[in-house]
């Protein structure tokens, strides 16, 4: 009978073992497509009703007006009013600007193969400039020869580009032979290609995919928001939404509104206006897109940049290497029979160490008081990175101290009379309007 009884509540704790976790993907499914779908004013916790054109911002009728009070700069702004949210059509493709962006950035590189066994000589890997020749021949194969010493020079840019990331792999991880030296040429050249592709190639493929994204928004809005299937897929579209690249008031693409009430200015703008309609979606989707795309070149350099610093100065590679031979050690042992002949104690090393200490030796007879003590064994670097380091704390302590004070102001500004005290009382809260305030709610 105890055995049985055992058994029993063995198999009592497993069928509650599968219903509890049965009952936590429901629990998570349900979150997903029950999730407010509410837009809200951009300056409180009411819904959106109001759309000011110039602010580029949303709006309740109270907060628009008092943005927009009579007698303030902003009085004559175009303010419309924002359609019914079962009349702004079903958003299932649009929210997720930032992921298709990521997404496609990721599949062209990795579409790639930038390893390859001549890679440590090879010197060629530079995929934008190969599609320019590719293009440019196509084009005109005799014009070509014209430009292809100028290829030339942007490959050899854009391949310090590359190297910075592929060399994390190969320097860092399959061998130890980064240094210093190479990682801040490859750093600097990477934000020259960078900054080149912001001002050449980010505007042609923002335009590319805001014409691709207004035409998806126009069909969006004639989805019907009257069916539960679309509404349904709208929510779970909404959690997927967990990259924000742009974090501001106007990163969310403008609702669909009727015009404005107030006349035109002048003739100036009335054209002003009518192509702001006209392009209003473009213009949003272009400014997006190409923010976004920025920031995807931009800030993977700077974190592989620290990451690569951080592994070579602390020498992290030994864990590194386990770790990736424990998730793929056949990779990990090919590249390593690859690039066996790399190496960090190379000529090129062995000059920059005699240089810095050439440096070091002048830097002691100029400088009083470092000719002997510790920092005379040291590097030059290990002297210097000290007093690099201080700025860097010391912002990041204003940083915290800073993020630290506004929750604490924030904290007693609502929730301890400081307002109050500050401002006045006001027992009205939600229900005090001005006699303006109150004409416009009223219409």
């Amino acid at each position: 009978m105890a055995a049985t009884k055992e058994g029993n509540g063995a198999g009592f704790l497993e069928s509650n073992g599968e219903f509890a976790f049965s009952q936590f993907v429901k629990d998570q499914v349900k979150e997903m497509v029950t999730t407010d779908d509410t837009e809200y004013c951009s300056q409180c916790q009411t819904e959106q009703q109001m759309y000011c054109v110039e602010c580029n911002k949303t709006f309740c009728k109270p907060c628009v007006i008092r943005a927009h009070h009579p007698g303030t700069n902003n009085d004559a702004h175009s303010l419309e009013e924002i359609w019914e949210p079962n009349d702004q059509g079903i958003k299932v493709i649009t929210p997720l600007l930032e992921e298709i962006l990521l997404l496609s950035v990721l599949s062209f590189v990795f579409l790639h193969p930038l390893i390859k066994e001549d890679y440590l000589y090879s010197g060629n890997v530079c995929i934008l400039t190969n599609y320019a020749r590719a293009g440019m021949s196509l084009f005109d194969d005799k014009a070509f020869y014209v430009v292809k010493s100028s290829l030339a020079i942007y490959c050899d840019v854009e391949d310090s580009y590359w190297r910075l990331f592929i060399d994390f792999w190969v320097r860092d991880v399959v061998t130890d032979s980064d240094s210093v030296f190479l990682l801040v040429t490859s750093f600097i050249s990477a934000m020259m290609f960078q900054q080149t592709v912001s001002v050449v190639l980010v505007p042609i493929l923002a335009t590319f995919y805001a014409i691709a994204f207004g035409l998806i928004s126009k069909l969006e809005s004639l989805l019907p928001s009257n069916l539960n299937g679309p509404k349904q897929l709208q929510k779970i579209v909404k959690n997927l939404n967990f990259l924000q690249f742009c974090v501001s008031d106007d990163d969310e693409c403008p609702p669909l509104t009727s015009r404005r009430a107030r006349p035109s200015k002048s003739f100036y703008d009335f054209l002003w206006y009518e192509q702001n309609r006209k392009f209003r979606e473009f213009t949003h989707f272009y400014c997006s897109t190409a923010n976004v795309l920025s920031k995807i070149l931009f800030w993977p350099i700077c974190l592989v940049a620290v990451i690569r610093a951080v592994v070579h100065l602390l020498g992290l590679r030994g864990l590194l290497y386990k770790l990736t031979m424990f998730l793929s050690p056949d990779r990990v042992q090919m590249h390593a029979k690859w690039f066996k002949g790399a190496s960090s104690d190379t000529y090129t090393d062995r000059f920059i160490d005699i240089a810095l200490a050439q440096v070091w030796e002048t830097a002691t007879r100029v400088l009083p008081g470092f000719e002997g003590g510790v920092y005379a064994s040291a590097p030059l670097f290990m002297y210097t990175s000290q007093f690099l380091a201080l700025p860097l704390v010391f912002f990041a302590f204003l940083k915290v101290l800073r993020m630290y004070q506004e929750w604490s102001f924030d904290l007693t500004w609502t929730n301890h009379g400081v307002r109050e005290r500050v401002r006045g009382p006001c027992k009205l809260g939600e229900q005090c309007m001005c006699e303006c305030v109150q004409h416009y709610c009223k219409g």
